[in-house]
Order: C-alpha cells, then sequence, then structure tokens
C-alpha cells in the first residue's frame, strides 16, 4: 500500500505538468481537442510515465512538505513548454501572414479552428506545415520526453 501512495504523489505531479502543458500547446489546445480528451491523454501520459520517474530522497522530502508548491511547480514547467511551442507555430504563422500580404492574397482570410479566428491564406498554409513537420520530425516523442525530464 505504501507503494502505491508513493506513487500516487508522483502521478499527480506528472499530471500537472502534462495538463499544464497540454492547456495551451497548440495542437492540443483550442476548441479541436475537447477538455476531457485533453485530461484523458494527460492521465495515460501520467500512469505510463510513473515507473520511469526517479525521485531522489531529498526530493520527497521537499514534496512532502511543500506539495502544493510541488504541483504548482510542475504545472508551472508545462506551462512553459506549451508556451514555447506555442511561440515557435506562431512564428510559422506570422511568415505566413506576411508571405500573404506580399504575395497579394492579404484580403483573404481562412477560419482557423485551432485559434478560432481568420487568418490569411498562407498563414494557415504555413501553420499547417509547421505542424505536418512537427509531427512527421517526431518532435511530439521530444516533446514528452522533456515534459518527462
Amino acid at each position: 500500500m505504501e507503494f502505491f501512495s508513493k506513487q500516487f504523489e508522483v502521478a499527480v505531479l506528472i499530471l500537472a505538468r502534462f495538463l499544464a502543458m497540454m492547456s495551451v500547446a497548440p495542437f492540443f489546445s483550442g476548441q479541436t481537442l475537447s477538455y476531457f480528451y485533453r485530461a484523458s491523454i494527460a492521465f495515460f501520459a501520467a500512469l505510463l510515465l510513473v515507473p520511469v520517474v526517479k525521485i531522489t530522497p531529498e526530493a520527497r522530502d521537499w514534496i512532502h512538505q511543500f506539495y502544493f508548491l510541488a504541483i504548482l511547480e510542475q504545472a508551472f514547467i508545462g506551462f512553459l513548454i506549451g508556451v514555447g511551442l506555442q511561440f515557435l507555430f506562431a512564428a510559422f504563422q506570422m511568415a505566413g501572414e506576411f508571405f500573404s500580404t506580399q504575395m497579394g492574397f492579404g484580403v483573404s482570410e481562412v477560419f482557423d479552428p485551432m485559434s478560432q479566428v481568420s487568418l490569411p491564406l498562407m498563414g494557415t498554409i504555413n501553420n499547417l506545415f509547421a505542424l505536418f513537420v512537427f509531427f512527421i520530425s517526431n518532435a511530439h516523442i521530444y516533446l514528452i520526453k522533456a515534459v518527462a525530464y
């Protein structure tokens, strides 16, 4: 029973990091993926990572004393990872908007379901291309490794 109580604390910390990351990361946030599915993905990812994560005795003592602060710390780290990813995709989208203006497509706009706003055509194409490269280069695996680390 003690094993499960120690692992439960670790699972909650991992879950906090994944939930915060999925709240702001480009593919996972927005209206395209409901909150239930994001929470389910975060929960199962936390369950998969619990056996892998090792916590030192010093860190475990700190976690026992300041558990709420540890949860906030993990959520903040996940939030920073998600915001960094959001900045990366926003750069691609902005570059596409500049291309769209220079090519004369600045007037035509397309509704983007991820951000729930109308964007120039080339900005949307550039954003989708960046998302394609993100998944084809297995960067989503590195993202999960970064969250796990």
